[in-house]
This record gives C-alpha cells, sequence and structure tokens, in this order.
C-alpha cells in the first residue's frame, strides 16, 4: 500500500479496492496516464485517508471487507460534495440498474462496471478531473466577489445566504468626492487603478473591525456591521471603522496627488432594522440589506463633504457614553423622504465626545 503524501503537480487518485490484483492493476494504469496514486485496500482506512489529504479522486470498489462503498460513498459526501472530490464506483454488479442508481444515490458522480474497458476508464476519469478544476476555478472566481465575513458564514451554514431575514444593522456608505469630474478628465486606466486602491484599503479597514462589505458600485462602498454575525456595539465598531477609513484616506489623498488625482471622502452612517438577503433574478442576485435604515444611511451620505463622518442620532445614541470621539450637533436637518427634522452629527477624529 502506497499512503506517501501527494507532493507532485499532478492530480492525485485514492484507490480504495480490496482486490490485490485489481489495485495494482489500477495503481499501475493510472501511473502510466500520469496521474499519482495512493492505494487503500480497508475501506475504513481510505476513507481516513481521503479525510486527512488532498485527494483529487476516488475510485472506490463496491464490494469491501469492512464497510461497503455505499457507506463509504455516504461518509463521504458529508464533508465533500461531488464537486470538490468525484468518485467514480467500480463494481461487478454494475451491471444492474437498480445498484448502479443506489450507488449514484449514495453519491458516486460515476459508476464502471467491472470488468472495465480501459480506455473508458481513463475518459471518465479524464472527465471527472475536469469538472473538479471548473468548480474549483468557479469558486476562486465567486471568492473575489464576496468579503471574508460572508464566505465564513455561508461555510458554517450553507443555507444561510440563501434565507431571508430580519436583523438589526448598521450601515455604513462611503462615496468619492469629486470622482464624477475626475472620471470626466483622466484616463480610464488611472482611474481604476485609483479606484482599486481605494475599495482595498477601505474594505480591509471595514473587515478589520467586524465589519461586512455588501456591495461595491461606482465610486461607493455600503458595509455594515452587526451582519451577518452579531457583534459587540456594533455602531462603536462602525464609528471606529469610518474613523480609520478617514485617516487612511488622507495618506492615499496624498499619494494620489502627485498624479494629479484629486478626489474627497464622504461617509454616512446610520442604523436599525433591515431585510438581510438576496435580491435580484434568476440571472443576477446580489446577498444585501434593504429597508428605510439603508436609505437613511445613503442621505447621510450625501450631506457628508469631502472629510466628514456624518451619523444619525440612533449611532450617537449608542456611542455617547465612549471616549475619544468627538461630535458636532447638525440640529433639525431635513432629510429626503422623512417628513421629521432630524438631528445628525459630524464625527471628528481625536477629540473627547461632546453633546
Amino acid at each position: 500500500m502506497d499512503s506517501s503524501l501527494n507532493t507532485s503537480p499532478m492530480p492525485l487518485i485514492l484507490v480504495i479496492e480490496d482486490n490485490p490484483d485489481t489495485q495494482r492493476m489500477l495503481a499501475k494504469q493510472m501511473r502510466h496516464q500520469g496521474y499519482d496514486v495512493v492505494c487503500h485496500g480497508n475501506g475504513q482506512a481510505g476513507l481516513e485517508w481521503a479525510r486527512s489529504n488532498p485527494v483529487d479522486l476516488i475510485i472506490l470498489d463496491w464490494m469491501l471487507p469492512d464497510m461497503d462503498g455505499i457507506q463509504i460513498c455516504h461518509a463521504i459526501r458529508k464533508r465533500f460534495p461531488p464537486t470538490r472530490l468525484p468518485i467514480l464506483m467500480l463494481s461487478a454488479l454494475g451491471n444492474e440498474a437498480e445498484d448502479r442508481v443506489k450507488g449514484l444515490h449514495a453519491g458516486a458522480n460515476d459508476f464502471m462496471a467491472k470488468p472495465y474497458h480501459s480506455e473508458e476508464l481513463y475518459a471518465r476519469i479524464r472527465l471527472l478531473l475536469a469538472m473538479k478544476q471548473e468548480s474549483e476555478r468557479a469558486e476562486a472566481l465567486a471568492q473575489r466577489y464576496t468579503t471574508p465575513s460572508l464566505r465564513e458564514q455561508a461555510a458554517s451554514d450553507p443555507t444561510s445566504l440563501e434565507r431571508r431575514r430580519k436583523a438589526e444593522a448598521v450601515i455604513l456608505f462611503a462615496d468619492l468626492r469629486g470622482f464624477t469630474k475626475l472620471s470626466a478628465t483622466t484616463q480610464a486606466e488611472k482611474v481604476l487603478y485609483m479606484l482599486d486602491e481605494f475599495f482595498q484599503s477601505m474594505m480591509r479597514v471595514v473587515e478589520h473591525h467586524g465589519g461586512a462589505v455588501f456591495d461595491v458600485v461606482g465610486d461607493q462602498l455600503m458595509c455594515a456591521f452587526n451582519v451577518p454575525n452579531p457583534v459587540p456595539v456594533p455602531a462603536y465598531l462602525a464609528v471606529k471603522s469610518a474613523l480609520e477609513m478617514q485617516r487612511l484616506f488622507r495618506e492615499l489623498k496624498a499619494i494620489w496627488a502627485q498624479s494629479g488625482i484629486d478626489v474627497g471622502l464622504g461617509i454616512g452612517i446610520h442604523q436599525g432594522e433591515v431585510i438581510l438577503g438576496n435580491v435580484g433574478g434568476d440571472s443576477l442576485k446580489r446577498y444585501t440589506l434593504i429597508g428605510g435604515p439603508v436609505n437613511i444611511a445613503s442621505r447621510l451620505l450625501g450631506m457628508a463633504q469631502d472629510g466628514q463622518v456624518v451619523i444619525s442620532s440612533d449611532v450617537y445614541a449608542n456611542i455617547r457614553e465612549l471616549p475619544d470621539i468627538h461630535v458636532s450637533l447638525l440640529p433639525g436637518v431635513q432629510l429626503r423622504g422623512i417628513d421629521v427634522p432630524q438631528d445628525v452629527y459630524h464625527l471628528e477624529l481625536g477629540e473627547p465626545l461632546k453633546p
């Protein structure tokens, strides 16, 4: 039995087969095709090896002395989906349609009868490995469009991003000032490079403070705290994040100025109950937040000038007792879509909180 770890870039195939002659033949054939091979003649040992090592594909015998291939399939599928770890099941019973269906229901990707034709076996293996590779590429691409907190949520609860639910959230909008003029007067490549640097820096700050980025549109960033996972004192984390974003932006702005780029940053923050979930059609969905608090946060963003962070009275009420934050009151502000005038506040860094 070859139980060495896979250190080669070639795909690693795990063969779980108790017949020594079949095992040796499969190993020889797979290596001849350029694959690395590990063989186990015991079902439980093969299952444990698959759980602990990076396997690209499993060739699995139905009839094994300790646990059969159906049991092994069920156990593997509890941890690895079919696109992550393909299983090709071999069996002398493979000519019976009922047995093939049973194997496929257990989680096998494909099913071949013994004795098998070598060229057909190679073709099916290549197809399964190509499927796995394509799935990995798609997953890697998808990860670029979701932030770590959302990926962690999906990993801990795979159906969480499919459900809609109400949640209390602190919403933060950040938007560049002067971007429209910049886009009209600056080379597109330079603008896109600046946007990449801006979003990367701001997203890093939000994630460091426990927030999640839900949307990037044009030159605007929508973030939230306390969703999808609860955090302690989300209003404070959002405010600290906003102040750090402004501090970091000043550094970026000084660097960009050397290339003739002149933009500013405004931030608006509000909190309240939102609906969290997928919005869109069958061909395109976004996992996002909707509700009145999102609209108000956007209105506050519209008030923020370059270098300013504007927060609502609801956010202020949750941070007023905390040190190291200074606010300036703007009383009776009329926000579009809201009948009653609102008290809002400007945040500044480096002074104690004042009413």
